[in-house]
This record gives C-alpha cells, sequence and structure tokens, in this order.
C-alpha cells in the first residue's frame, strides 16, 4: 500500500468533540468578555468609579498585559511552538484561537477601564495602595530582569520568558480580587461594583475549564497515549488557562454569597433610593 493510499481519519468521537470544543471555547469567550462591560458601562452612567478598587484595576491590566502575550505567542509563533514540541515528547499546546480573542479583548476592556479610573476617581480619597504599587514595580523589574538574562545566557528560550509571564498573570489573578473582596467587606456593601461580571466569569470560566479538558482528551485520542496520558495534558496543555479557572471559579463563589447574602440589604436599599430619585426626576419634569 502507497503512502498516498492512507487515508488519515479522526478516531470515533473526535469529531463531534471537536465541534462541541468550539462550541465551549467561544462560548466561554462570549461570558469571559461580555464580563468587563457592565463596569465599564455602570462606570459611564454613573460617572464614578467609587466602588471599584484601583488595586484590583491595576492588576487586572499587567496581568491581561502579559496573557495577551503569552497567549498570542504560544498560538502565533512557530518558535514558541518548537520549543514546547521539544519539551512535551513532540506534543502541541492546547492554546486556541478562543483564549486568543479573549486575552486581547480583555486587555483592550481593562485599558478602557483604567482610561475611566484615570478620568472619574477622586484622587484625595481614590487611590493605589502601597502594596499594589510594590507588586506592579516588582512585576515590571522582574520581566525586565528576566529580559536581560535571556541576552546574557542563550540558553533561556522564548518559551520560557512566556511561561513567566504566564505565572505572573496566575499571580496577577490570584491577588487582584483580594482588594476588591475587603473592600466589600470594609464597606458592607457591594454597591458601585457590578455583580453581573462576576456571574458571567464563574459561566466562562467553568466553559473554559471542561473546554481544556475536553482538548486535551481530543489530543490524546489522536496520539493513542498512555490512558492516564490526557488528564497530564490537561494539566500541562495550557497551564496558565487552567489556574485562571480554577482562581475565578473561587473567587467567584466567594463574591456572589458576598453580593447575595451577606450585603444583600445594602445595594437593596440602593437600587430603592435610586428608584425614587428617579421617580422624583420624572415628577419635576
Amino acid at each position: 500500500m502507497s503512502a498516498s493510499d492512507i487515508v488519515t481519519t479522526d478516531p470515533p468521537g473526535v469529531p463531534v468533540a471537536r465541534a462541541f470544543s468550539a462550541i465551549l471555547g467561544w462560548t466561554y469567550f462570549a461570558a469571559w468578555s461580555i464580563s468587563f462591560w457592565p463596569q465599564v458601562i455602570l462606570n459611564f452612567r454613573r460617572k464614578s468609579v467609587e466602588g471599584l478598587s484601583l488595586d484590583f484595576l491595576s492588576y487586572n491590566i499587567v496581568g491581561f498585559t502579559c496573557y495577551s502575550i503569552y497567549t498570542v505567542s504560544f498560538f502565533a509563533s512557530e518558535v514558541v511552538q518548537d520549543q514546547y514540541r521539544a519539551r512535551n515528547n513532540g506534543a502541541s499546546n492546547l492554546v486556541a484561537p478562543n483564549d486568543v480573542v479573549f486575552a486581547v479583548h480583555a486587555w483592550i476592556m481593562t485599558i478602557v477601564t483604567g482610561i475611566q479610573a484615570w478620568r472619574y476617581h477622586d484622587k484625595a480619597t481614590h487611590s493605589l495602595s502601597v502594596m499594589c504599587k510594590v507588586v506592579i514595580l516588582a512585576a515590571m523589574g522582574s520581566i525586565a530582569t528576566f529580559l536581560i538574562a535571556m541576552v546574557v545566557k542563550p540558553s533561556i528560550e522564548e518559551l520560557d520568558l512566556m511561561n513567566f509571564l504566564g505565572s505572573w498573570k496566575l499571580g496577577m489573578s490570584l491577588i487582584k480580587y483580594l482588594p476588591q473582596m475587603f473592600m466589600n467587606y470594609r464597606n458592607k456593601s457591594t454597591a458601585g461594583w457590578s455583580i453581573h461580571n462576576i456571574l458571567l466569569d464563574a459561566t466562562g470560566g467553568t466553559l473554559s475549564l471542561v473546554q481544556l479538558f475536553l482538548d486535551a482528551w481530543i489530543a490524546w485520542r489522536i496520539t493513542d497515549g498512555p490512558s492516564e496520558g490526557w488528564v497530564s495534558r490537561a494539566l500541562s496543555g495550557n497551564g496558565t488557562k487552567l489556574g485562571l479557572s480554577l482562581l475565578s471559579l473561587v473567587f467567584d463563589v466567594i463574591f456572589i454569597v458576598q453580593h447575595y447574602v451577606l450585603y444583600r440589604a445594602s445595594w437593596r436599599d440602593q437600587q430603592r433610593r435610586g428608584s425614587r430619585a428617579s421617580s422624583e426626576v420624572g415628577i419635576t419634569a
């Protein structure tokens, strides 16, 4: 039999799994991407960012800058892809097109929110904490140091830099939620902060996690690897995405409990005051 007579087909179940993965991926992209919009709209309507943690926003800007570079490089750079395959027995990474589009969109939206914060925040009472400034300076300094090390030590590859940036994104995601969580606790309120982005974030995090494990299963089926291989692929194929999904889900649960259980009365009172103010304006008009 000649090579031309060989017809390569996907193993049973893989075509359906690919289609389902694409649906999951673009649905998670939509949920996670839309989650940025309620806060932007709320800031614009109120002409204020009171209730929004500037630390949270700053961590987001730095984190998504790192994540955008990470996903674009893993998806589009042949150098990074070749280096990844060389270290993983020829296996490709699991960064999907929807991961790239999400990361870039998220970076753009955090920049937009940052411009709003610069314009609307009260400089006397609303500013970055010392801890936030230290963390951001540490991030920029360590990345600059890593770039210098790459020049001095050629054995450090582009893949190492991407993994380093991915680690910083995970670090920013781990600490970025804390200022908003403690602000809600200190104020005993979630007023001025949109819960809708958290509900969408939880949806996106769940779908992202399912897609990652499904893509790992597809890769395992195609390569006919060991029975435990697909789990290890899910854990290593896109570690930053895995970490982001798990972290977001943990903190989303905390924020949902704060909003709907612990501080429910405060934001409902604000809603009622807003409704009365709107009614009075209507009567006056």
